[in-house]
């Protein structure tokens, strides 16, 4: 079972604060204390005396922010894209999805997750639509458990699948009767990633 890491008692100090609250508003210097993975107090001159001290001069605390749909397996095709009938997205991301190995989903997932966590998105929500098989989703969910980012993982079809073929609920269903074994106390959810009516293969012809 996967845990999440020891979570810090710390207290940033005199940043400029988006505290994002009607009531506390903008705070030009104030403090930040984190204890247990929790805020348990935001305003200036905060008493923490056990807890380490993070110099926030001259930058911006502000809530993370929320990446409500993103495709993190894709990461190694960005600039691989174009406005051309052969490097549209949807074309030149099945022409290269279909050479993925699953440890090629793993690092892209993994680079996706560190370059959201790096640009201040700690919520995202992972559209997986490159699933050919149980190693394919194990090798995403490794690299979300890595990465520990908060992510609802939406389990969806392959991308060579037609309008046709039915989502294999029988594979999805296992996944998440083993869920709670497999990824522990992680910030991970489960999801379907339902398909549109056009499916994904149709949308290129």
């Amino acid at each position: 079972m996967a845990n999440a890491p020891e979570q810090s008692h710390l207290v940033i100090r005199n940043a400029y604060i988006l505290t994002m609250d009607d009531e506390l508003g903008d705070i030009s210097r104030g403090d930040v204390h984190v204890h247990g993975g929790v805020i348990v107090g935001v305003g200036p001159r905060l008493a923490a005396p056990d807890a380490e001290e993070v110099d926030g001069a001259g930058m911006i605390v502000m809530p993370g922010l929320i990446d409500a749909h993103t495709h993190l397996w894709t990461s190694q095709m960005r600039g691989c894209f174009g406005d051309t009938p052969e490097t549209i997205y949807f074309k030149s991301r099945n022409r290269l999805g279909d050479c993925y190995r699953p440890e090629d989903v793993y690092a892209g997932t993994l680079l996706g997750a560190a370059e959201s966590i790096f640009s201040g998105i700690t919520t995202t929500v992972d559209f997986f639509h490159n699933n050919r098989g149980a190693d394919y989703v194990d090798g995403c969910l490794r690299a979300l458990k890595e990465a520990a980012i908060r992510c609802r993982f939406l389990c969806g079809a392959s991308t060579k699948s037609l309008p046709s073929e039915p989502v294999d609920l029988a594979r999805f269903e296992k996944l998440n009767g083993t869920w709670h074994a497999t990824v522990g106390d992680l910030p991970l959810s489960l999801g379907l990633a339902w398909r549109g009516p056009l499916g994904i293969m149709s949308v290129i012809k």
